[in-house]
């Protein structure tokens, strides 16, 4: 943040300095006293900076010594109040004879990422700007590029996070990416807590929300493809060929699935994700072969394929809960991340070929049923911290 080179306490009192500065401790609040208002604000003073990009709402032609200015611009400012004034500055002092501009701002820097200050406040010799002090913002404590948002009237604030949580925006969260999905069933409705509405609620479209023990909580049964959607429609065009923009760099998909008893016995496949309607689509597939011990995990891109295989798995692991995870990177350079558990693979984009995924199928009657929960879709390429960091959220949901 930039260097605080002075701080002005501005108080305007018929009482005086003191009696003012002592019966108000927020930034810019009233308080009458009989027939006598009085207005207090903390003002922070930069010099040599002046605010750029906004529009005035107020302008004032002051003159004076430039101490007689700066103290005529901030009690201005105070003045206002902060539904005119929350920022100010004052054009360079160049002689007695000649006024000085006084601008007055509804913005104020708080409103904006350390990063684009430098375009707000530009360097301009003999300038000075002021803005209301607000505690909680001015050591800037918000990490991660969180955006700061002060409460003048309490002299508080809160931190905008974006792809992190925490009430200085200190932890990685994928569940605050912007743009992504996230299904929970824990009160048996399946609430998506991203970008677009519930789908599915208990009773209703290809699955049923039930309660079961093994995770505590609620969660989605299936046994049909498409038992979910991804946010919009099984037809999302993000998710079959990546020729809209919301999807240009790539896309991230992870959830829990346990399936059902018997399959692990059965020569054949349980289709967890089947998007496209057919396997010359563009789309992506998930399957399991339990009688291989085998987890297959394929993105078909018209003639590319890139495909993650976990295998030599043990075999009880289909009677529990276990994560799986993958996320595709378009740009700069193709390639798949995946994960079971903690189980990393990675394909690079030398490993693509033009086959499809095998046919699918289910195991006839119950024995072709699995159950989903916490299912995470994120319209680009994240990183293992992230996925990481999702993994240990749900674990224990």
């Amino acid at each position: 943040m930039l260097r605080i080179l002075t701080r002005l306490l501005v108080c305007l009192s018929a009482w005086g300095f003191t009696q003012a500065q002592d019966t108000c401790e927020k930034a810019q609040c009233k308080q009458t006293f009989g027939s006598l208002d009085v207005i207090h604000g903390s003002l922070v003073k930069i010099l040599d900076k002046k605010f750029a990009l906004w529009t005035a709402s107020k302008t004032l032609s002051l003159t004076g010594s430039q101490e007689e200015r700066e103290r005529s611009c901030s009690e201005a400012c105070v003045k206002e109040g902060k539904d005119v004034c929350r920022s100010a500055h004052l054009e360079a002092f160049q002689s007695e004879d000649t006024p000085s501009t006084c601008e007055l701002f509804v913005e104020n820097v708080y409103d904006h990422l350390p990063s684009v200050l430098s375009t707000i406040r530009t360097d301009n010799t003999g300038w000075t700007s002021f803005h209301v002090l607000n505690s909680f913002c001015e050591d800037a404590p918000c990490q991660n590029i969180g955006k700061c948002v002060p409460d003048f009237s309490t002299n508080e604030g809160v931190c905008e996070c974006t792809g992190y949580s925490g009430k200085f925006c200190q932890d990685l969260d994928p569940l605050e990416e912007d743009g992504s999905v996230y299904f929970t069933f824990d009160d048996g409705q399946m609430k998506n807590l991203g970008r677009s509405g519930d789908v599915l609620t208990e009773g209703t479209g290809d699955g049923l929300v039930i309660y079961d023990i093994a995770r505590n909580t609620r969660v989605l049964q299936c046994n049909l493809t498409n038992c979910f959607d991804f946010g919009d429609a099984t037809s999302t065009k993000c998710l079959k060929d990546f020729s809209v923009s919301y999807c240009a760099g790539g896309m991230t998909l992870a959830f829990w699935v346990r399936l059902l008893r018997g399959g692990e016995d059965r020569d054949g496949y349980v289709l967890i994700v089947g998007q496209g309607s057919k396997m010359s689509d563009t789309g992506i597939v998930i399957n399991v072969k339990p009688y291989r011990t085998e987890v297959n995990i394929y993105i078909k891109l018209s003639n590319t394929r890139l495909k993650c295989q976990f295998t030599n798995i043990p075999n009880d692991i289909y009677r529990q809960w276990f994560f799986l995870s993958m996320s595709y990177q378009k740009t700069p350079e193709k390639k798949m991340v995946c994960f079971m558990n903690e189980d990393r693979v990675e394909v690079p984009a030398s490993s693509t070929s033009a086959s499809n995924p095998p046919a699918s199928k289910f195991f006839p009657g119950d024995e072709g049923k699995f159950m989903l929960d916490d299912i995470l879709y994120i319209p680009k390429f994240s990183t293992d911290e992230i996925i990481s960091s999702y993994y240990n959220k749900t674990k224990t949901n």
